[in-house]
C-alpha cells in the first residue's frame, strides 16, 4: 500500500514560484495552491494542510494577516513564512506569537536547504509547534484549549454574522461588528473572505455589507 504523502499549502500569487516548489517536492509532499488569500482560507476548511508556505505580498491581503489567521483558527499547523521583500519589522514581526510563523525564509532560496527545513519542519517541527501553541492557547484562553471548540466558537460567530448582514444589509461594517464578539476588524474581514468562499454573494457599499441573495439563489 502506498504512503499517503502530507500536503503542503502555498499560499503565493507567483505561478513559477507555485511550480518550483511542487518540482521539489514531488515525491515527498503533495503541494496545494493558494493564489490568494480566499482560496487560501478556502482549502484550509477543506484539506487535511499539514504545512503552509505564506508569501508576503498577496493580491487581496497581506501575508502576516494571513499568519494571524492561520495561527488562531489553525494552531496545530506550522506556517513558513517566505518571501523577498522582508524589512526588519516584518522579520521580527512574524515568528511573535501574535502572528506565529513557524519559520521566515527569504527568497531566492538555496533549494536543498529549503527542501531540508521544510521536511524538517513537516516531520518534527509540527509536533513541537503544535505543542508550544496550544499550551500558550491554554494559557490566554483557559477552558477553551480543544482546537475544535474553538472551531465551533468561530461557526457560530460566522452564522450570526451572515444572519445579520442578511436581514440588515448596509448596516453592518467590520468595526461595527468586531466588538460584538471580541475581536479585531481584520478577524471580521477574513470572516467575510470565509463566507464568500463558501459562495455567499457578500458585497460592500461604502464600507457596508450587503447580501446579494439575486445571485446567491442563482447559484443554487
Amino acid at each position: 500500500m502506498p504512503l499517503q504523502l502530507k500536503t503542503m499549502l502555498v499560499i503565493d500569487d507567483d505561478t513559477s514560484i507555485f511550480r518550483s516548489i511542487r518540482c521539489l517536492f514531488a515525491g515527498k509532499l503533495n503541494v496545494l495552491h493558494a493564489p490568494t488569500v480566499q482560496t487560501a482560507l478556502h482549502l484550509l476548511e477543506r484539506e487535511e494542510i499539514d504545512i503552509c508556505l505564506v508569501d508576503y505580498i498577496l493580491p487581496d491581503g497581506d501575508g502576516l494577516e494571513v499568519l494571524k489567521t492561520i495561527h488562531d483558527l489553525y494552531p496545530y499547523i506550522p506556517a513558513v513564512f517566505l518571501s523577498g521583500y522582508l524589512n526588519r519589522e516584518v522579520e521580527n514581526k512574524a515568528p511573535s506569537f501574535e502572528y506565529g510563523a513557524y519559520r521566515v525564509l527569504s527568497k531566492p532560496f538555496d533549494p536543498n536547504e529549503f527542501v531540508k527545513k521544510v521536511m524538517n519542519d513537516v516531520e518534527k517541527g509540527g509536533k513541537a509547534w503544535a505543542y508550544y501553541i496550544l499550551k500558550k492557547y491554554k494559557e490566554k484562553h483557559p477552558g477553551m484549549s480543544d482546537n475544535q471548540k474553538h472551531k465551533v466558537k468561530r461557526e457560530k460567530r460566522l452564522d450570526e454574522i451572515l444572519l445579520r448582514i442578511k436581514n440588515e444589509p448596509g448596516k453592518w461594517t467590520s468595526g461595527m461588528l468586531a466588538p460584538m464578539y471580541e475581536v479585531e476588524p481584520r478577524q471580521i474581514q477574513y470572516d467575510i473572505q470565509t463566507l464568500k468562499a463558501r459562495g455567499h454573494r457578500i458585497q460592500t457599499s461604502g464600507r457596508r455589507y450587503i447580501l446579494d441573495e439575486e445571485k446567491n439563489n442563482a447559484k443554487c
